[in-house]
């Protein structure tokens, strides 16, 4: 985490990575720490403490918040059944 968060924040600054590999990776690490996550990340599981400070992450690093993530879900479901 030392190493890799700040190198992977680093292409994203620049454009060179989605933000989402960011908060997948630090919520793999709260997730196998049994901690909430902090960007929501990993979906279908249900770990996450303050939906607002979970927006704002997410907004931090480019990422959408996750009531847009849902209504996009919804309409990918209605478009093409999944």
């Amino acid at each position: 985490m030392n190493y890799f968060v700040p190198k992977v924040r680093e292409f994203v600054q620049k454009g060179k990575a989605s933000p989402y590999y960011l908060g997948a990776m630090i919520d793999q690490y709260y997730y196998y720490h049994k901690e909430p996550q902090i960007y929501g990340t990993i979906r279908g599981v249900n770990m996450i403490d303050d939906l607002k400070k979970a927006d704002s992450n997410r907004i931090s690093i480019g990422l959408p918040p996750l009531d847009l993530l849902q209504k996009k879900d919804s309409l990918n479901k209605i478009k093409y059944g999944f």
